[in-house]
């Protein structure tokens, strides 16, 4: 996170969020007050009126004047540092724009983490990313995001050390080059683009045309295709998965064999069922292998749909979209179940 502390940036009216994760001693000092970690909102303010509660993040006399949601003004003490690890950032609560953008900034964090590597062999910190982030995206940005992109850079090296070096045109799924492809292959399956290649950062060679694949009427094609360019280094696509302060992550590679169908040593028989909290927004059918389906709830201003992914107990991010077109036909092959189709009138 940009340092609220003595920073003109942030002003009256901004707003921060605690973290989810605090020290012990923190924990106990807040819960006298009934904040949360990782729900409790605070508004940054000018005012001098007097205080009506003091919480020392630190031994330090520096501070900052934040108004709770009872209205209360806090004043914090604390170090640059100790405000660093408390708050976050908030764009609204559970705002579907702020987790847009918090997605766009670790993207481009990693965008350019992996860029000015690879290209320049610069291992650049929290205050470079910065500078390279649009204005409008940079109070999102948090040393945990360039942290965990060092790490994402770390393993892909230990895999591709050589490779991909040098003159290469870098960008986000469907920024510009990666468009066309996409739209050719949900026009040949119908599938959505991470549910056919989730990859979240492309690298194109430069110079290197995309027409082929944006003309192809083949998803076979398209699909043999992408693992020739990856192995003569004309692009890759690598879908970004955050990895967080205690976590080491891994690098796996997804379809860069020709083998269609291979028998895996998992155990899929029925183990439990997760759900979320009082909500029961999502849940999570879990193997006894520890491989489970996620069933999410969306809505927009047009229908209602449930989404499936997969997930392995413990991970903190899915592995992909599944194709839930299929699982109708697997129920009533296996179960002589056919699934009803509804529709909504709103």
């Amino acid at each position: 996170m940009a340092n609220i502390l003595n920073n003109p940036s942030y002003g009256e009216g901004h707003q921060v969020i605690l973290k989810e994760k605090l020290s012990d001693k923190i924990v106990i000092d807040f819960k006298k007050y009934n904040y949360l970690a990782g729900k409790t909102v605070f508004t940054m303010t000018k005012k001098t009126a007097s205080p009506q509660i003091q919480l020392f993040l630190s031994n330090e006399k520096s501070f900052v004047n934040l108004i709770d949601d009872k209205k209360r003004i806090v004043k914090f003490f604390g170090s640059g540092s100790a405000f660093n690890s408390t708050f976050n950032h908030f764009g609204g609560k559970g705002s579907k724009s702020d987790t847009t953008k918090l997605t766009e900034v670790k993207e481009l964090i990693s965008i350019n983490v992996f860029q000015q590597f690879l290209k320049f062999n610069k291992k650049i910190d929290f205050e470079f990313v910065n500078k390279l982030l649009p204005s409008n995206l940079r109070e999102y940005n948090k040393k945990e995001f360039v942290d965990g992109s060092h790490k994402q850079l770390s393993l892909w090296l230990s895999k591709e050390k050589g490779r991909f070096k040098g003159g290469y045109h870098y960008e986000r799924q469907m920024d510009n080059l990666t468009k066309g492809m996409y739209d050719n292959v949900k026009k040949l399956t119908g599938l959505q683009k991470d549910n056919w290649n989730p990859g979240d950062m492309w690298l194109i060679k430069n110079g290197f045309k995309m027409d082929k694949y944006e003309k192809s009427g083949n998803i076979s094609d398209i699909n043999k295709m992408l693992i020739q360019d990856y192995n003569k280094q004309n692009l890759v696509g690598i879908s970004l998965k955050q990895i967080n302060p205690n976590q080491a992550g891994r690098i796996d590679y997804i379809n860069l064999s020709t083998i269609k169908k291979k028998e895996v040593d998992f155990d899929f028989k029925f183990s439990e069922c997760d759900f979320t909290a009082d909500t029961f927004k999502n849940a999570i059918i879990y193997s006894t292998s520890g491989f489970g389906v996620r069933m999410g709830f969306k809505a927009s201003t047009e229908n209602y749909g449930v989404y499936l992914e997969g997930r392995f107990k413990g991970a903190g991010s899915q592995v992909g979209g599944m194709d839930a077109k299929k699982i109708p036909d697997e129920i009533q092959k296996r179960y002589n179940y056919v699934l009803r189709k509804v529709e909504l009138l709103i």
